[in-house]
Formats: structure tokens, C-alpha cells, sequence
């Protein structure tokens, strides 16, 4: 094959492939179009499961602050996380003076992971309680 078939070739391939991603595109519209209300009603019940989910957690925590009781609910638990609070200024600094200049650009995460071990006196680290929702209600 020429060049020149190869041009035309890759015209003709061009052709098609446009033909089916209009065919796809009108297929797409109708189905979104067919399950409009499907759709919308799984947003807004994708909206109360966060609400839900949010003021559940909210309670959680509130119930382990007032009693320690990690298990406040069927299917929901508490843990613990360490929160790194820091000075973003002074962590730099602290890279560059104890040679960790790999975490100059202060990728907050693996600042966050080396502080915890390394504890410098800049940064503070506080347990803070963090509801867990178990993922299969109907078991509990």
C-alpha cells in the first residue's frame, strides 16, 4: 500500500468510527433520557445515605466522648486516628535542616506518616476519635 491508500484508508476508519460514536451518543441520550427518574431518585437517595451517614457518625463520636464505648451502635464502631497538626513553614524548615529534602514539597501525607514517628517538637498529634459505618447493615 501507498501512502496515499493509507491517507484514504485511515479517512474511511475515520468515517466509521464517527458514525458509531453518533449511534453511541443518541443511544446514551435515550437511555438517559428513558431513566431520567431512576437517575435523579439514586442521586437524591445517594444524598440521604451521606446525610444519614454523616449524622450517624456525628452521634457516634459524640457517644464515645461522653462514654469511651467504641461499639455505640450495631454495626458501627470508633476508632482512633492520629491528627498531625504542624506549621507548614517550620515543617520545611525542618526537612531541609535534618536532610529529608524529599519532603520539601511537602507532600502532606508522607510528612504526616514520617512525623508521627519522628515527632518533631513542631508538630503536635492528637487522637481523634473517627466513626466507622459498617458496610452491610442487614448482617448486625
Amino acid at each position: 500500500m501507498t501512502i496515499e491508500e493509507d491517507v484514504r484508508k485511515l479517512a474511511e476508519l475515520r468515517r466509521k468510527k464517527a458514525e458509531i460514536d453518533e449511534e453511541i451518543k443518541v443511544s446514551r441520550e435515550a437511555w438517559m433520557d428513558e431513566n431520567a427518574g431512576k437517575i435523579l431518585a439514586a442521586s437524591v437517595a445517594g444524598d440521604l445515605v451521606d446525610e444519614m451517614e454523616e449524622k450517624i457518625r456525628a452521634a457516634a463520636v459524640s457517644v464515645f466522648q461522653e462514654t469511651g464505648n467504641k461499639r455505640p451502635a450495631p454495626g458501627v464502631r470508633i476508632r482512633e486516628v492520629e491528627k498531625v497538626d504542624y506549621d507548614d513553614i517550620l515543617a520545611i524548615d525542618w526537612a531541609v535542616g535534618h536532610g529529608h529534602r524529599g519532603l520539601l514539597s511537602l507532600k502532606k501525607t508522607d510528612f504526616e506518616r514520617a512525623a508521627k514517628s519522628i515527632r518533631p517538637d513542631f508538630v503536635t498529634i492528637t487522637k481523634v476519635p473517627q466513626a466507622t459505618i459498617a458496610r452491610k447493615l442487614e448482617t448486625v
